[in-house]
């Protein structure tokens, strides 16, 4: 449903912020699959380990 909205928004005003047509829609899935790549790679490993994002 949000997905439905913001590309009605967009649609709509898209003539007068041409930009907007740039943005993106992601959805968690794509978050816990960065967040979970990065831990998994050792540069970035313990950064992660110490973070408070998902709680």
């Amino acid at each position: 449903m949000l997905l439905q909205l913001m590309d009605e928004f967009k649609n709509e005003y898209a003539n007068a912020a041409p930009e907007l047509l740039n943005y993106h829609v992601h959805m968690y899935e794509a978050t816990l699959r960065t967040t979970m790549h990065d831990a998994r790679n050792p540069k970035y490993a313990n950064k992660k380990q110490d973070s408070q994002s998902g709680l």
